[in-house]
C-alpha cells in the first residue's frame, strides 16, 4: 500500500488512509482509494474493501470524522422541512488537495459503526466547493463543532473556511492565523483546553 502525500484520521480503533500518491504528482490509483486498518485486530490488515473510492483522486487532501446532516425530513403536519436527529450521520469527509483544490466530498459511515452497513450500500457526495483552492495539504478539524478548514493555498496563507448548512462553505471575516501554512498538520483537543477569549 505504500503511499505518500494522503491523509489519514482516527475512528475508534480504526485508521482510515485516504488517496495519496506512488511518486510526484502520480496518484496511487485512479479514482483514488480508502484504506482501513483495525489496530484491535492482531491479526487484522490494510484493505480497501470497507469503504468505497472517492469520487476522483486526491493527494494533499484535508481529511475528517464530522456529524453532518444528510438530509431533511419531512414534518407532513406543518408541511415544512425541517432538519431532525434522524438525518445526523457520522461522515467521512474529503476536502482540498491535488488536483481540484475546491472540491469537497463525504460520505456517511454510520451503518458501519453501529453495525449492518456493507461498502455496496455506501455512497460519496460533493459537499460543495471552497471559497478558494487549498491544494497544499489544508488543515481539517472540528472547531465549536463546526467542520473547518485552514491553509492549503499557494505559498501558504491565513485564511479559514468553515461548514455553513451543511452544504456551503464559507470564509471567516474575523478569524485567521497568525502566520502563513501550507501542507500544516492539525489535531482536535478539547475547548476548555484553551484560553477564553479564542471564543470556541
Amino acid at each position: 500500500m505504500f503511499q505518500a502525500n494522503a491523509c489519514m484520521t482516527v475512528l475508534g480503533s480504526t485508521l482510515v488512509f485516504s488517496g495519496g500518491s506512488k511518486k510526484d504528482y502520480l496518484y496511487a490509483h485512479d479514482p483514488s482509494k480508502i484504506w482501513t486498518l483495525n489496530v484491535a485486530d492482531s491479526v487484522g490488515n490494510w484493505t480497501d474493501q470497507v469503504l468505497p473510492e472517492m469520487l476522483g483522486n486526491r493527494m494533499w487532501h484535508g481529511c475528517m470524522i464530522a456529524n453532518l446532516d444528510d438530509g431533511v425530513k419531512s414534518n407532513c403536519s406543518s408541511k415544512i422541512f425541517e432538519k431532525t436527529r434522524e438525518t445526523i450521520q457520522i461522515n467521512f469527509v474529503i476536502a482540498g488537495g491535488y488536483y481540484n483544490g475546491r472540491a469537497t466530498m463525504a460520505i456517511p459511515i454510520s451503518s458501519l459503526i453501529h453495525g449492518g452497513g456493507s461498502r455496496d450500500v455506501l455512497e460519496w457526495r460533493w459537499l460543495g466547493y471552497l471559497p478558494e483552492e487549498r491544494q497544499w495539504g489544508p488543515a481539517m478539524g472540528m472547531v465549536a463543532g463546526v467542520p473547518t478548514l485552514a491553509t492549503g493555498k499557494n505559498y501558504g496563507d491565513t485564511s479559514i473556511d468553515s461548514l455553513d448548512g451543511g452544504f456551503y462553505w464559507r470564509t471567516s471575516p474575523s478569524r485567521n492565523l497568525t502566520y502563513k501554512r501550507e501542507f500544516a498538520a492539525s489535531v482536535s483537543v478539547p475547548h476548555n483546553w484553551l484560553p477564553g477569549f479564542c471564543r470556541f
